[in-house]
């Protein structure tokens, strides 16, 4: 859980220092924040639990740093640290779900406090939508929608598929776990694409 969770945190940040560097093209700034997204999130997902449980040997700065106990792969490391993979993978294959019903509990409010919490009001009434807005320009922004993210998506999409190839071969149910990732993510993508995501 702590990795998904800092894998939040590193996208989110990501996102906004790419954003302050300040590329001249749309394309190019999506192009680097992708890449740095993945980046961070294939490290931290894959290789800093690898590095936080290896063990370097006697003396030196490694031994301080790098102080595991498992100097190889094993049967233990299998047991220890492979299962804690897999329940990061598992339980990150569910977060499109938990994003989508995040997302769409803070739109539920937003609509509900713009319409007054009420579904009858003498507020101004644009076909059959209630608002506060005063003007239709404001009534289209609020409802809206997001902006889609498909440059953070996709490195999300990346991330995974990097994961299960990394660890697939030792740890054979990270291939399934990355099926049923692609096919919670697909679904979730395809019907917020459809229903919740700003048209151009």
């Amino acid at each position: 859980m702590f990795i998904i969770i800092v894998n939040m945190f590193l996208t989110n940040y990501t996102v906004d220092e790419v954003k302050g560097v300040g590329e001249r093209t749309y394309s190019k700034r999506y192009r680097v924040t992708s890449n740095w997204v993945f980046i961070a999130t294939w490290f931290n997902t894959a290789i800093v639990i690898q590095l936080a449980n290896s063990y370097k040997g006697k003396g030196g700065w490694l031994s301080s740093v790098f102080n595991g106990p498992f100097n190889d792969y094993s049967y233990d490391w299998y047991g220890n640290v492979g299962n804690q993979l897999l329940m990061a993978m598992a339980i990150n294959a569910f977060c499109p779900l938990i994003e989508l019903a995040v997302e769409r509990s803070i739109e539920g409010i937003i609509e509900c406090t713009d319409k007054g919490c009420r579904c009858c009001s003498k507020k101004h009434n644009y076909g059959h939508y209630t608002t506060k807005h005063k003007t239709m320009l404001g009534f289209i922004e609020a409802r809206a929608g997001v902006e889609h993210e498909l440059h953070v998506k996709y490195s999300e999409v990346i991330t995974v598929l990097f994961v299960v190839l990394t660890y697939g071969p030792g740890i054979p149910f990270m291939y399934v776990i990355g099926v049923v990732h692609y096919f919670i993510y697909y679904s979730v993508a395809r019907w917020t694409l459809v229903r919740t995501v700003r048209r151009p």
